[in-house]
Order: C-alpha cells, then sequence, then structure tokens
C-alpha cells in the first residue's frame, strides 16, 4: 500500500510530538493531556497510550495505527460502493481513496484525522447495510462507529446530517424503520453528550490559531479545493500545471457524476441507486460546506484536517463518474490514467518532513557546551525536541536544559499553542545558571492588536515581544540555524566567550537545511 511505504521516513513534527507526549501519560494526567485540544480526539489518545505500551514509539511505530486505519478504508469503501451501485464502481472508487494525495499524507501522520476517516467509512457501511437489510445489529452498528468516529474527531458529527439529508430529500423516508433509525440517532446522540461537556469545559482554544474564511474564491479555499480534488496536499511538493490539469479533468468528473444524479433525480427518484447517488454527494459536499458556515458564524475551523471525512466521498465520486463510460475499454483506460496521474502526485512527498526536528536536535547537542539552556517558542517545541532527545542514540554532545517550558527531559509535558516568555520572577535564575541559551521557534512572532487579528496572533505577538526583551538585556545574539520549520538562535550571556562568528551564519544555515 502506497501509506506504508517511507513510513518512518520522515521527521517527528509539532502536532505528533503533541500526540507522543499526550499518549505518554498515565491515569488522570493521560485525560487531561487528551482532553488538552478540546477532546476533538479523545478517543484516539487513549488508545495511542495502549498502542505505545506494546509496540512503543518509534516514527514507524506512532504512525503505524494511522497507516492500518487507511488501509482498512479501502475495503470498506469499496463494500460501501459494490452495495451501492456495482463491482466496477467500487473497483474503481476503492482505488481512487487510495491513490488520493491527502489520504495518503495524513495516513503517515501520527494523528487522528484518518483514524477518524475510517471510523466515517463504517458508519457509512454500516448504514447502507442497514437500510438496505434493515438489521438491528446494522443499526447498532452504525450508531457506535458513528460514535467512535466522533470521538476520533469531532467534526464528524457534520457526516450525520449529511446521512439524515440524504435520506429525507431522495425519497426513501418513507420506507425506512423510522423506529429504529430514531433509536440508532438518539443512542449517537447519547454517547455524543460527554463531549458537550467537554467542549463547554475546554472551549475551542486547539483551534484559535486558524483564521476565519476569507472569500469563496480566495487563496485558502482554493487550496482547500484542490485537497478534496486530491490534487495537492500540504507537505507534498506540487508542480502548478499538472495540479492544474488533474483538477480540471477532476471537475469533469464530478460534473458527469452530478448530472447522472441530476437526472435519476428528476426521474427515478424513489430507486435506491438515487439514493446511493444522494448519499455519496451529501457526504462529499455537506460537511466541508457546513464547516464553512460554522467557520464563518462560530468559530474559525476550516482547514483541509478538518474536512478530510469528505475526502473519500470526493475520490469515490470520480470513480462510480467512470465506470459508466462505455463502452467498458473506454472506462478502464480513463480510470487508470486518473489513478496514475493521483499517485504521481503523492511520490514526491515520501519521506519530506514538516519540520526537521530530527536533524535539529543532533545540529544543536553537536554544537552545545555544559550548561547551556533551551527555550522554545512556542512551548509546542519541547515535545518533539524531547522526543529525540530520548529516542536518538549517542548524541554528538550535552543537552541543553530546558527553561522554558521548565520541565525536565522526558517529563512528557503535552503543550499546545503555548507562547509565553520566562516569568519575571525567574529570569535572573535563568540568566545566573545559563552562559548560553539556545531559543527554538516554530512559529510566527504573531501579529500586534489590530482590525481582523486573531487574539491568538496577538497573544503570540506580546508574548514574543516579551522573551525578545528579557534575552536582550542579558544576552547577546549569536548565529541562527534554519532547519526545515525550526528556525535556532543561539544567546550568549553578556561577558561569556561566545562560540561561532557573525560570518558563519551562511555556510551554517545552509549546511543545516541540506539534509
Amino acid at each position: 500500500m502506497l501509506v506504508l511505504y517511507r513510513l518512518g521516513a520522515r521527521s517527528i513534527w509539532l502536532d505528533e510530538g503533541f500526540t507522543f507526549a499526550a499518549a505518554s501519560q498515565h491515569g488522570s494526567a493521560l485525560l487531561a493531556a487528551a482532553l488538552k485540544d478540546g477532546g476533538t480526539a479523545l478517543s484516539y489518545y487513549i488508545g495511542m497510550h495502549f498502542w505505545m505500551e506494546l509496540f512503543g514509539s518509534t516514527e514507524f511505530a506512532l504512525r503505524l495505527p494511522t497507516a492500518i486505519a487507511a488501509i482498512g478504508a479501502v475495503p470498506v469503501c469499496f463494500a460501501f460502493l459494490e452495495r451501492l451501485f456495482d463491482r466496477r464502481a467500487a473497483l474503481f472508487g476503492a482505488t481512487f481513496v487510495a491513490a488520493s494525495v491527502g489520504f495518503v499524507f495524513w495516513s503517515q501522520n501520527a494523528r487522528a484525522y484518518v483514524v477518524a476517516v475510517f471510523f466515517v467509512c463504517c458508519s457509512m457501511l454500516a448504514l447502507v447495510c442497514a437500510v438496505q437489510g434493515r438489521g438491528r445489529r446494522a443499526w447498532a452498528a452504525y450508531a457506535v462507529l458513528t460514535a467512535l468516529a466522533i470521538y476520533t474527531l469531532v467534526l464528524s458529527v457534520l457526516v450525520v446530517v449529511a446521512q439524515v439529508l440524504s435520506l429525507l430529500v431522495v425519497g426513501h423516508w418513507r420506507d425506512l424503520p423510522k423506529r429504529q433509525l430514531g433509536f440508532s440517532l438518539g443512542a449517537i446522540a447519547l454517547l455524543g453528550a460527554p463531549l458537550v461537556w467537554v467542549f463547554v469545559d475546554h472551549g475551542t482554544g486547539a483551534a484559535s490559531w486558524i483564521a476565519p474564511p476569507g472569500p469563496l474564491f480566495d487563496l485558502n479555499n482554493r487550496y482547500l479545493f484542490d485537497f478534496l480534488a486530491s490534487t495537492r496536499s500540504v507537505g507534498v511538493p506540487y508542480s502548478p500545471v499538472s495540479v492544474g490539469y488533474l483538477t480540471v479533468a477532476t471537475v469533469v468528473c464530478w460534473a458527469l457524476a452530478g448530472g447522472q444524479f441530476a437526472y435519476r433525480l428528476a426521474t427515478r427518484r424513489t430507486e435506491e441507486t438515487t439514493w446511493a447517488y444522494g448519499l455519496l454527494f451529501a457526504w462529499f459536499t455537506l460537511p466541508p460546506a457546513l464547516n464553512y458556515l460554522i467557520s464563518d458564524t462560530v468559530q474559525p475551523l476550516l482547514s483541509d484536517r478538518y474536512i478530510i471525512d469528505a475526502l473519500p466521498a470526493a475520490s469515490m465520486v470520480i470513480g462510480v463518474a467512470l465506470s459508466r463510460l462505455r463502452p467498458w475499454p473506454l472506462a478502464l483506460a480513463a480510470a487508470l490514467v486518473m489513478a496514475v496521474w493521483r499517485v504521481s502526485l503523492i511520490l514526491p512527498g515520501y519521506g519530506v518532513s514538516l519540520e526537521n526536528w530530527r536533524q535539529g536536535v543532533t545540529e544543536v547537542v553537536a554544537r552545545a557546551q555544559p550548561h547551556d539552556c533551551i527555550a522554545f517558542f512556542v512551548a509546542d517545541g519541547y515535545s518533539p525536541f524531547d522526543y529525540y532527545v530520548e529516542h536518538s542514540k549517542d548524541l554528538p554532545g550535552p543537552v541543553p536544559a530546558p527553561v522554558l517550558p521548565d520541565a525536565p527531559w522526558s517529563s512528557r509535558g503535552a503543550y499546545a499553542l503555548d507562547p509565553e516568555a520566562v516569568p519575571i520572577s525567574r529570569w535572573p535564575r535563568v540568566v545566573a545558571s545559563c552562559p548560553r541559551l539556545w531559543l527554538l521557534r516554530t512559529h510566527a512572532v504573531g501579529a500586534p492588536p489590530g482590525h481582523g487579528v486573531l487574539a491568538y496572533r496577538v497573544r503570540e505577538y506580546r508574548a514574543s515581544v516579551a522573551l525578545q526583551a528579557e534575552l536582550s538585556s542579558s544576552y547577546r545574539a549569536e548565529p541562527t540555524w534554519w532547519f526545515r520549520g525550526v528556525h535556532v538562535f543561539l544567546y550568549v550571556r553578556r561577558g561569556q566567550v561566545g562560540q561561532g562568528r557573525p560570518a558563519d551564519h551562511t555556510m551554517s544555515a545552509r549546511r543545516a537545511t541540506s539534509g
């Protein structure tokens, strides 16, 4: 499978560091860490805790559960399409799900998103089985699998809206066992009720970095459109020309399927195949549209990872459209071209790290001296650095002692969106004990207060200004290094002999990023 190739090649990045730190906790600390981001991936962090106990926490082991979920989603999508359409549509659609650049990228991350996709796909299959067979077990499975999807990614609840509306609009409502459906939806609401308390108690601080949605055709929304079209994904290099042509081909396939759906809706509204189209299009379009509406009116949540539930449906619509081409050799040829084209976009992303903490830790430690200290802005950077301190063998030098956050290595603190300066009361002690201080920046410095500036960016800006003032008062800046996604600064206490010359800056930076 595409998701297993070079699964451990990328360096751990900030969010994967949080997964490692949160899942490393025990007892009440595990629950507190799992709820820190609002409980959006509660079941995932708890499941990862037991997975790490059994299989360890190498890069490969951390990402393997997500990869397994991705592999499992493909035959589930095949069964889903085979029940609703036919085997050819199932083969094409499942192939395109597997050959989706965004799906493969997030399948190679130790995050909850693709695990939620797996449960959503299972929920969809269970719903189809329940509607077609009307068995109690299928309805019970639908309720349980949907609840698992919501506890793995809370925005999966938007898929339930798509499921219900597809039944209402396409005409199957009269023939449904309404009591069983009602019980299933009631069970989903009851099982999901604890998340309401979590949101009331914790809020949506984990999403405070997301900006409100701009005009419908701005650059970010265009990226999200390309993401659903499986032509672009964060972390994967791309060619604008190739992406443009494939996006056009994808839109043509969507239009073909949409035309088939519209025809059936007008002439064969009550047939099961019409509902099949309706369910697929509702799954594809409604969750992103509802996310946009929520982001515009309540809380910004619009990003690729929060619309990923719709990604399999977007790929399966293409499979259904091409499977209807005649004669069948034309359908097969078109599907092969589309599959190869999509795979070609995946290949350049293998092994490309979002943030190169693996090399960053090695380079910092190689240049470190005894009694050096280290600070992170924001505190998220502590977790991936801590990960490689623990997992790297034979580090080339002493490991600087952390002072921001003030936590010893291997404490496994789960930090997320925590920009802060060293408390004023502790700063003299830091200066006295740290002749040299490393600062690792992994976020922008924020923005001053102003119209349209996010509250989190203002907080980030103020913390950055305060930290820089502290450093400037007692230290002088030495050369800096840039590793992909990580900016490394070295500060030497005034009156202290430093190491390195400003003239070394360009060479050091170039050497550090070459790997």
